[in-house]
This record gives structure tokens, C-alpha cells and sequence, in this order.
């Protein structure tokens, strides 16, 4: 998997790593529980692992890849949804509090 990834992309996983988050919703409002989910997950990777996706894949046991698909948009290809399950996951994982 690790040669996929390089090839395609020319990193390695370990390197993949976010620098900013996208606008989501209409501005000022979320529209949907995965623009929520999906922008609390990236304010957690920038200001806990400075916008690296490994360490948290390693903690909550996860390919980078998966993580940074549950980081896509939704109106970008092939994003991955975090569902309920996901994002207890993560809560617990990381001792967050419940919709954090």
C-alpha cells in the first residue's frame, strides 16, 4: 500500500499532511453533521500533530490514507464519512468530550 501511495502521489504515508482547512457549509453555517465532523476532525490534526494525519491514524489504529479521505470534502472524490461510531472512536481515543 505504502508503494501505492508513493506512486501516485509521490510521499510517502507517514508524510501526508494538512496546512489549512476548506470552507465548509455556506459561510457561516454548517449544513450537514459531516461538514461538522469533518471540520473538527481537521482542527484536531492541525493543532494537535501540526497537520500531520500519522499520528493520529496511530492512535486511533487507522491508515493514514483512511484518515485523509475522512478529511476530503464531501464534493471531492471517493471522501470517506465518519460515522457515529468513528467519531466516538476518536473522542475516546484522544479523551476528548463527546462533540468536541
Amino acid at each position: 500500500m505504502k508503494n501505492i501511495i508513493k506512486k501516485i502521489f509521490g510521499i510517502h504515508p507517514e508524510q501526508l499532511k494538512i496546512t489549512g482547512l476548506t470552507t465548509v457549509g455556506n459561510g457561516d453555517e454548517f449544513n450537514t453533521i459531516q461538514e461538522i465532523r469533518k471540520h473538527n476532525l481537521g482542527l484536531i490534526v492541525l493543532k494537535r500533530y501540526n497537520g500531520y494525519v500519522e499520528p493520529l491514524s496511530k492512535a486511533i489504529n487507522k491508515h493514514p490514507t483512511y484518515v485523509s479521505a475522512m478529511l476530503k470534502g464531501l464534493d471531492n472524490n471517493n471522501p470517506r464519512i465518519i460515522t457515529s461510531k468513528m467519531a466516538r472512536l476518536i473522542e475516546n481515543t484522544l479523551q476528548l468530550k463527546s462533540g468536541s
